[in-house]
């Protein structure tokens, strides 16, 4: 889960940083789009997927449990 925070709010803070280096001003309107856009950013990844999971349980078509970051535990191998 660290690494989804990390990764949501990183670019903004480059972004944030790049234009202090360059000199240009931080508005309140910078820094509300540099707070926001991350939580925008994670509510539109959780309705893209909840709409892949609706689609596959209109479909009946068994998957596994969604989960969020990482990757799907491998096949087991059946002995």
């Amino acid at each position: 889960m660290g690494r989804l925070i990390f990764g949501l709010f990183t670019p903004p803070i480059l972004l944030l940083e790049i234009a202090i280096l360059r000199g240009h001003p931080l508005t309140a309107w910078v820094l509300v789009n540099g707070a926001v856009f991350p939580l925008l950013l994670a509510v539109s990844i959780v309705v893209h997927e909840a709409g892949h999971a609706l689609v596959a349980r209109a479909a009946v078509v068994d998957s596994q449990q969604p989960r969020v970051g990482g990757l799907p535990d491998p096949p087991r191998r059946i002995a």
